[in-house]
């Protein structure tokens, strides 16, 4: 977790004063895929997004996760799986007004809401469950372009967190 918030720190710390902001604009296109944390668990999470209008875009986020416990010599299994939507505000516009561009940055916030599903499993009583029901959460993130099409994101939020590639399309 402070290699993901060290990450997020640097890129955030990395303004500089140039012409070349990463603007988020209406009908752009990315893709995430990352490795994080989500319900308490180590998981993939992906998600796609669309440029609505400038500066905002909405889409659909998905992850899968599993944490593993052991008491007492019982081996306790938590997965969980959830698909929902997403929107965020990018903020580049915003810091363009005040003379401070980031370049190749996209820093962003936003709001998800979904459906998961949690099952849970333990060898040691032969117990087995499911549970499942809506999600609602935020995020505060960043992406930074490698390439026109390439670079990497980093998410802190509930209930997912995590780091990765993005592509734009």
């Amino acid at each position: 977790m402070y290699k993901i918030t060290g990450i997020l720190l640097f890129l955030l710390s990395s303004v500089c004063f140039s012409s070349q902001a990463q603007s988020f604009e209406k009908g752009t296109k990315t893709a995430n895929l990352g490795l994080g944390l989500g319900y308490g668990g180590l998981g993939v999470l992906g998600s796609v997004e669309v440029g609505l209008v400038d500066d905002v875009s909405v889409g659909l986020v998905g992850g899968i996760t599993r944490r593993n416990y052991g008491y007492f010599g019982s081996n306790w299994g938590v997965n969980v799986i959830a698909v929902g939507g997403r929107a965020s505000y990018h903020f580049n516009k915003i810091l363009k007004e005040f003379d401070v561009v980031v370049d190749k940055l996209d820093p962003y916030v936003g709001v998800t809401v979904g459906f998961r599903g949690v099952s849970y499993d333990n060898g040691f009583s032969g117990y087995n469950g499911v549970n499942a029901g809506p999600f609602y959460g935020g995020y505060l993130g960043a992406r930074y372009q490698l390439k026109n099409n390439l670079g990497v994101m980093v998410e802190l939020g509930a209930p997912f967190s995590s780091a990765g590639v993005t592509f734009k399309f």
